[in-house]
């Protein structure tokens, strides 16, 4: 996957995408996840497929979000990499 540039220790990369619906008078939120795709350094593919089955439901203001997050692993064990752009959140779209 050229387009996505790994830190020099990042085995593996998580992509998320969320739908919240916040209520800035009340205060509330409720949140839909798609399932997280994790993806290795060595992926060959050229797409990604995150689904989101249904909206949040309820009054208030909906953010669709993708958060990347780059991890290291050590006897198996994963560690979400800090600093240097291992870690980044992008609002993909706002409705009222």
């Amino acid at each position: 996957m050229t387009q996505i540039g790994f830190p020099v220790n990042a085995n593996f990369f998580e992509l998320r995408l969320d739908v919240i619906s916040f209520d800035f008078e009340g205060l509330t939120y409720q949140r839909v996840s798609a399932e997280p795709a994790v993806i290795d350094r060595n992926f060959v593919g050229d797409a990604i497929q995150l689904i989101i089955s249904e909206l949040p439901t309820g009054s208030g203001v909906c953010f669709a979000m993708a958060r990347i997050a780059f991890y290291h692993e050590v006897h198996g064990e994963r560690y979400l990499l800090s600093g240097d752009g291992a870690f980044g959140v992008e609002i993909l779209g706002i409705r009222e």
